[in-house]
C-alpha cells in the first residue's frame, strides 16, 4: 500500500510538471485516500502491528529491513504532506490571478470613457528617460511572471505590488535591468509577449524567455 501511495504520487506530480493536471483540479483524497488508506492511518497501523509482534526483539538483520521499510513509509509521507502544500498554495494562487483578472476587467469598463485620464497617465511615465525593467514571481503562480517598469527601486516597487495584491506570499525580484525610456520599452516587451499575457502585466511563460524579451528591448545609453 505504501509503494502504491508513493507511484499515485509521483504519478501527479509528473502531471503537475507537464501541465496536464491543474492544481485546482486535484484534491486531497486523490493524493492521500486510497482505498481509504492515509498515510496516517497507515503509520499508527505499522506501529501497532511492531508492538503486537515485538518487532524490537527480533534479531539485528530483520529490525534492519523493518528500520529501512519505515524510512520508505516516512519519506513517503513527508513528500505527501510536501505535495499538498504545493497544491493548496498553487490553487490559492490561481484563485488570486482570476480575482486580479476579475477586478482588472471591472476597472477596465469603469474607466473605459476616462480617457483622458489614461492619456494622463501615458504621457507622465513617457516622460520618465530612466529607470529599471524587472520580473517578479510569486510562490503561488508558478509559472506566471510580473514584467514592469519603474524610475526607482525593485525591491520597493515589489513590496508595493505584494501589498496591493494582499497574497500570503509577497512578490520576489527575479531580475532587473537599467534601460532608457523605461516605459517606452516595458510595452514594447508586452506587445512582444502579448500571447502569454495573462491580466495586469502578468504573463505565462517560461523564465528565460521572459528575459530573452527583455533583453532583446533594453535602450542602453550611447
Amino acid at each position: 500500500m505504501a509503494l502504491t501511495k508513493i507511484k499515485t504520487q509521483n504519478l501527479y506530480i509528473k502531471r503537475l510538471n507537464t501541465g496536464s493536471a491543474k492544481p485546482s483540479e486535484i484534491g486531497p483524497h486523490d493524493i492521500d485516500w486510497q482505498s481509504g488508506h492515509t498515510w496516517l492511518n497507515l503509520i499508527q497501523s505499522w506501529e501497532e502491528l511492531f508492538d503486537i509482534y515485538n518487532a524490537n526483539k527480533a534479531p539485528t538483520e530483520i529490525q534492519s529491513i523493518i528500520a529501512e521499510v519505515k524510512a520508505f513509509m516516512d519519506t513517503g509521507s513527508s513528500q505527501c504532506q510536501a505535495l499538498l502544500s504545493y497544491i493548496d498554495e498553487a490553487r490559492q494562487g490561481e484563485t488570486a490571478l482570476r480575482e486580479a483578472e476579475a477586478v482588472s476587467s471591472s476597472a477596465r469598463k469603469k474607466q473605459i470613457p476616462n480617457d483622458q485620464k489614461w492619456l494622463e497617465i501615458e504621457i507622465a511615465n513617457s516622460k520618465v528617460t530612466d529607470g529599471f525593467i524587472y520580473i517578479l514571481s510569486n510562490r503561488l503562480m508558478p509559472g506566471i511572471y510580473k514584467i514592469g517598469f519603474t524610475a526607482g527601486n525593485p525591491d520597493r516597487r515589489a513590496r508595493e505590488i505584494s501589498a496591493r495584491h494582499a497574497l500570503p506570499q509577497a512578490f520576489q525580484v527575479v531580475q532587473y535591468w537599467r534601460t532608457l525610456d523605461p516605459y517606452i520599452v516595458e510595452q514594447r516587451i508586452h506587445d512582444a509577449l502579448s500571447k502569454y499575457s495573462r491580466t495586469g502585466a502578468f504573463f505565462e511563460i517560461h523564465l528565460e524567455a521572459a528575459k530573452d524579451a527583455v533583453q532583446a528591448h533594453l535602450v542602453q545609453p550611447k
